[in-house]
């Protein structure tokens, strides 16, 4: 009886590991996705693109992003909206402190909308929703607010930093991008 309970314990344990990396892998592949094609994009205009060490940078401006969004993101990053929980001081200030060498570098932060349902024919494909991310982070940057000295030369390298989740309720990718100065 012990064997099989042995058997069993093993069994069980390599269900549950089996299940939590099959449930990471569509993350996993989104962002590796979503990085080949910026790199893709960036040797076509002449510039490198890079993943940060870690995401820590897009993680903190989620959680920020998150704790103060009501309603949807908007063009309005930093203005008086309604769907904003600014302190009278904030006005965006301290989302900006968040920036790593932000007097210095350049940084374009992004946000693409996502459907709110997993299982939707959007998030059978990695590469549907990494090619409406990059529309939003790099071709048209509609969903983009960019913030940087135009005195300063930058490098040719722009370090990619991203988050998923829900903001004001709603689904939603962030990308940061950052170049730094060269002088």
């Amino acid at each position: 009886m012990k064997h099989w309970k042995r058997i069993l314990s093993a069994l069980l344990i390599s269900a549950f590991a089996l299940t939590l990396f099959t449930g990471c892998d569509k993350k996993v592949k989104l962002e590796d996705e979503l990085f080949n094609q910026m790199a893709d994009y960036g040797e076509t205009i002449g510039l490198k693109v890079e993943k940060e060490k870690d995401n820590s940078i897009a993680e903190t401006a989620f959680h920020f992003l998150s704790s103060r969004c009501t309603g949807k993101l908007d063009k309005n990053f930093f203005g008086k909206t309604k769907n904003w929980k600014w302190t009278p001081t904030e006005n965006g200030k301290e989302f900006l402190a968040l920036l790593p060498d932000q007097e210095t570098s350049r940084y374009r932060i992004s946000w693409t909308l996502l459907p709110s349902d997993p299982k939707s024919q959007y998030y059978k494909d990695p590469q549907v929703i990494a090619a409406a991310v990059m529309q939003d982070a790099f071709i048209e940057g509609t969903n983009s607010y960019e913030t940087f000295n135009s005195s300063l030369t930058f490098e040719d390298t722009i370090h990619v930093s991203i988050a998923q989740g829900k903001i004001g309720g709603y689904t939603y990718c962030l990308v940061i991008q950052r170049r730094s100065s060269v002088n």
